[in-house]
């Protein structure tokens, strides 16, 4: 039995080549002696001269062989042109697209930590937005602009009303 290696081959050189042999150089190598192990030409092309009758269809079927292989060429799969727009969306997503992968990242820790940092936001944004708070049992200062809009109504009942609304009661002329 024949091992693969590369004293496998210099102890096969030495002895004769044999059909079998010759049937295993071509089925590995192809029909070319130029791919054949340096070692096994001499060998292989004694072969080929002494007995053409069995060395000619093995080269015949190893040379069909290198010929389908040389002519194969892989066939590209034809894509719709839906999922090549889809591939090319995922190949480069947009700000949404790297958004949803963050949030779909296991074990993250950061998760709770942003949900906690939303809630913050979200309070700081609402107390922006409230009015100042005055302690408990204290009256709130007015301001300049609630002070001139009070003296303004003031003046326009005076003006509507007479002196007697001034005093707090209305009277209608």
């Amino acid at each position: 039995m024949m091992t693969d290696g590369p004293e496998a081959h210099a102890a096969d050189a030495a002895a004769p080549m044999t059909e079998a042999r010759f049937e295993r150089l071509t089925a590995a190598y192809g029909a070319d002696p130029a791919r054949w192990p340096a070692s096994e030409r001499a060998a292989a092309a004694a072969f080929v001269q002494a007995d053409r009758e069995a060395a000619a269809p093995l080269l015949a079927e190893a040379a069909a062989l290198d010929q389908a292989l040389a002519t194969a060429r892989a066939a590209a799969p034809t894509l719709s042109p839906r999922t090549l727009a889809a591939m090319r969306r995922g190949a480069r997503p947009g700000w949404l697209g790297r958004l949803r992968r963050l949030l779909d990242w296991p074990d993250a820790l950061w998760q709770p930590a942003g949900a906690v940092a939303a809630a913050l936001l979200v309070g700081f944004v609402v107390g922006l937005g409230a009015p100042p708070a005055t302690p408990f049992g204290e009256a709130a200062q007015p301001t300049q602009a609630e002070t001139a809009e009070a003296a303004l109504r003031a003046d326009f009942t005076l003006f509507l009303y007479g002196p007697a609304a001034a005093d707090g009661q209305e009277t209608v002329r």
